[in-house]
């Protein structure tokens, strides 16, 4: 089974195989397999018309992560008392912007937190490493209120005809997904998205409360020079 189908998907999306948002996508979506006791420290924003292929590689996802993908709709959703249901997940759709303060707190708790508080009602709460990547699917094409310090944003583009949608229908109906899934776990991550988008392996779990404070190495200095340019490079890339 070839994994052609859903990499022109991913290529129509995003522009081109040889547009950055390409290997952006691709990136951020192969993170959590390689690298399952690490997280991803930027959401994603996926924002385009319906009926273009984002929920074809959405379910894609789903299939690959199995019980640890959760679809939980609004971000309004995380404002609930309880929040078990994020307990052991890795990768979290969301289908629309966040609205208000509050929610856009609580993203920035998760986005940062190297720890997850799970409370469930009649039950003690317990703390577990966080491990969700989130993502969230939008038909609104505005970038008001997405940080570029906590959203990497891709504008995907608008349907094609309906016969590429069939090939890619009837390439999921052959399990495409596990072929998709080893493709992701061998893709190549530049050492600038990894500086730029994640912790360092394992960081979740073993760093304390209040890290010492040391000097930076060159490399590391080097790595956070990297990951500056990098960015820039993507938001002059969106503005030419």
């Amino acid at each position: 089974m070839s994994v052609q189908p859903i990499l022109d998907l991913v290529a129509h999306l995003t522009g081109g195989a040889r547009s950055p948002d390409h290997d952006l996508l691709l990136s951020w979506l192969a993170y959590p397999l390689q690298h399952p006791t690490g997280r991803l420290t930027k959401a994603l924003v996926l924002h385009g018309p319906q009926g273009n292929g984002q929920g074809t590689l959405l379910e894609t996802m789903a299939r690959i992560h199995g019980s640890a993908y959760l679809s939980l709709g609004g971000a309004q959703r995380l404002l609930d008392s309880g929040n078990a249901v994020l307990a052991g997940k890795r990768l979290v759709v969301f289908d629309k912007a966040p609205q208000g303060e509050a929610t856009h707190d609580v993203l920035a708790q998760l986005l940062d937190s190297l720890t997850l508080r799970i409370t469930r009602k009649g039950h003690a709460p317990r703390t577990e490493p966080n491990r969700l990547n989130l993502l969230f699917a939008c038909r609104d094409k505005s970038t008001q209120g997405w940080s570029p310090a906590r959203f990497l944003t891709i504008g995907t583009a608008p349907p094609r005809e309906p016969e590429f949608y069939r090939a890619l229908i009837n390439w999921r109906a052959k399990e495409g997904h596990v072929e998709f899934a080893q493709y992701l776990l061998q893709y190549p991550i530049s050492a600038a998205f990894l500086a730029s988008c994640t912790l360092a392996e394992g960081a979740a779990a073993a760093m304390p409360e209040a890290a010492p404070i040391r000097t930076a190495t060159l490399a590391e200095v080097l790595d956070r020079a990297s990951a500056t340019i990098w960015d820039a490079e993507r938001t002059l890339d969106r503005l030419s």
